[in-house]
């Protein structure tokens, strides 16, 4: 009587990291790097945990800003009247600016 064997466990499918900039999924490049097509940024698949690269490193920073805080009276005035940049390029047409209640405001996109 033989002992029967067991089958190969299956095989694994690996997810890419979400985006540090917008949290949507990145894809993997045969380059060796996971790729934001949104945000136009890419990360060495190798050392993931360092910082990235924008695809175009010498186009201008949008001027858009925000102060996500600033409805928030009861927090010091420190925190509550932070300004944040948007770190796209300019020209990226608005498109991970959401909704206007978080509050954007300064230049287009």
């Amino acid at each position: 009587m033989s002992i029967p064997t067991r089958p190969a466990p299956p095989g694994l499918t690996l997810e890419t990291p979400p985006c540090a900039m917008c949290s949507e999924e990145t894809n993997a490049s045969p380059d060796r790097t996971f790729d934001c097509e949104d945000c136009e940024c890419s990360w060495s698949a190798d050392n993931p945990e360092q910082p990235g690269e924008w695809w175009e490193p010498e186009a201008a920073q949008c001027r858009a800003t925000r102060k996500p805080y600033s409805h928030h009276t009861q927090l010091d005035p420190e925190i509550r009247d932070q300004v944040f940049r948007c770190l796209l390029h300019e020209g990226h047409a608005g498109k991970w600016h959401y909704a206007e209640d978080i509050g954007w405001t300064g230049g287009k996109a």
